[in-house]
């Protein structure tokens, strides 16, 4: 493949000083709430903006919590240099940067020369919700600039969403933000005020370079920054990144020195497992898209003849999500694009299929336009610059339907499956025969408890039989109503 492909960087540290000048906060009263009086309260709406064909607003969705520290982030920012008035750095987080007051209220900040102002403070709500999406991306779009950026940080789970957030919901359950809701968001959004497209998207986060995620972003945006793998704690070097922003470089230049020093980060620091950033001209992903679904098509019949010979053949290319510390494959079901379709080449089943293969790389090739990697192990890298989803498990939900475009991909890995013979059942299960032969255990539908205690639910199965669970069963305040949690579960009771 054509493409930039950067082994290792060595970057030698240097030392920044900065002196903070702040001034009494007097216009807002929620602010005064939270203890806002070390900083600038500034507003984006009587704020001048002195737009050019160099001007840009770059927009950052930023999730503090979960070993990830959105402070040590705004400190590269605020590190990074002095900012043109044509460029736009504003932050929407739960990270109070000036108090004590994390995850009580979203913050809204503006950097400048001499630190970060507040444009807004606002009541807290999940960050993994479309509707907070929705009022960010709304409030980013008022600092107008020739070129906006949207970067999220935080963890991300592939096909599985970004930004996880916990905030008002029970214990051990959260939501994330999916590629399904932002493009609604973006669709809405950008139609409404006149937008064709943004200039880039970038992930600072998990696996989030997945063609399913692209392909959405592809309608609103020009090009997509994220990486295959897991990424480092530490995040993307801000403070190394923005001056090139700063110094009006192209979006290509800007994107790239993101990429370089992220991964010469983590060889200078000697992490251990592979890591990988990677660039996407999105005016690419129809033809990739074509070109993919056209062969997933053609290939429908043959995989359904060898599906063992095609299952075996995903799990042997390398499993992305797999290495770092108390990581499985199984959470993200990702491999490389170009070594599956490379694996395909070599399989004898798939000869006939060959044209076509070769047109999804050549594809592959005009979409990805840079790659930086660490390599793996000393013996180079098998990450080109975009993961493809799989699901081996045919029953389960983990590829929703409504996260991709990718319809013939999809339709490979689920099948429909007619289960006609119950095979017999018990307290647990019901033993399903299929109609291809096979026999499965499900867990029974029990649709209702016909007797609840605290430390029991009895139950009514659909088959007509009664199971008897017992549970960790914890009293809560639900805001003036005593509730019953389930922790193994989640069943509540409204006591």
């Amino acid at each position: 493949m054509f493409l930039k492909v950067l082994a290792a960087l060595v970057i030698s540290s240097y030392a920044v000083s900065f002196s903070q000048s702040f001034f009494p906060n007097t216009t807002s009263s929620l602010s005064a709430k939270v203890g806002k009086n070390a900083c600038n309260y500034v507003s984006s709406k009587n704020a001048t903006r002195l737009n050019n064909d160099e001007s840009w607003t770059i927009m950052m969705y930023m999730l503090d919590g979960s070993d990830l520290s959105v402070e040590d982030q705004l400190d590269e920012m605020i590190f990074a240099g002095t900012i043109p008035n044509d460029i736009n750095i504003i932050i929407e987080t739960n990270c109070d940067y000036y108090g004590d007051n994390d995850d009580l209220y979203l913050y809204r900040y503006c950097l400048a020369d001499d630190g970060l102002y507040i444009d807004d403070v606002i009541p807290r709500s999940n960050m993994g919700l479309e509707s907070t999406f929705g009022s960010f991306l709304e409030w980013g779009l008022d600092f107008y600039a020739d070129k906006t950026g949207i970067i999220f940080y935080d963890h991300g789970l592939a096909i599985g969403g970004v930004c996880k957030d916990n905030y008002g919901l029970l214990p051990n359950q959260s939501d994330c933000l999916l590629a399904s809701e932002t493009s609604r968001i973006y669709n809405t959004t950008l139609e409404n005020r006149g937008i064709d497209k943004l200039e880039f998207v970038g992930y600072d986060a998990c696996v989030m370079q997945l063609q399913d995620v692209a392909e959405f972003n592809s309608h609103y945006f020009n090009y997509m920054i994220a990486s295959e793998e897991e990424e480092y704690l530490s995040g993307w070097s801000y403070d190394y990144w923005l001056p090139k922003l700063y110094n009006h470089e192209d979006t290509i230049t800007i994107l790239e020195e993101i990429a370089d020093t992220f991964v010469s980060y983590g060889i200078h620091t000697g992490d251990s497992w592979e890591q990988t950033l990677s660039i996407l001209d999105l005016g690419e992903m129809p033809y990739y898209k074509t070109a993919l679904e056209t062969l997933a098509s053609s290939i429908s019949t043959t995989v359904s003849q060898n599906r063992s010979t095609f299952e075996g053949m995903i799990q042997s290319c390398w499993q992305y999500g797999a290495h770092a510390a108390g990581s499985s494959p199984e959470t993200y079901e990702l491999v490389d694009c170009y070594d599956l379709m490379s694996a395909m080449l070599e399989y004898e089943c798939f000869d006939s299929y060959s044209n076509q293969i070769l047109s999804v790389l050549n594809c592959l090739d005009n979409l990805v336009i840079y790659v930086v990697t660490t390599g793996i192990s000393g013996s180079g890298s098998l990450s080109h610059g975009l993961t493809i989803h799989y699901s081996l498990d045919h029953y389960s939900n983990s590829y929703p339907l409504k996260e991709t475009h990718f319809v013939n991909w999809w339709t490979l890995f689920h099948i429909e499956h007619t289960h006609n013979n119950l095979d017999g059942y018990n307290a647990q299960h019901h033993f399903l025969k299929c109609d291809c032969g096979h026999t499965i255990n499900v867990t029974h539908d029990y649709e209702y408890a016909v007797c609840v205690t605290e430390q029991l639910h009895a139950k009514i199965c659909v088959c007509g039989s009664y199971y008897i669970e017992y549970h960790n069963l914890n009293y809560i305040d639900g805001h003036g109503q005593t509730i019953l949690y389930c922790s193994d579960c989640g069943y509540t009771i409204h006591l």
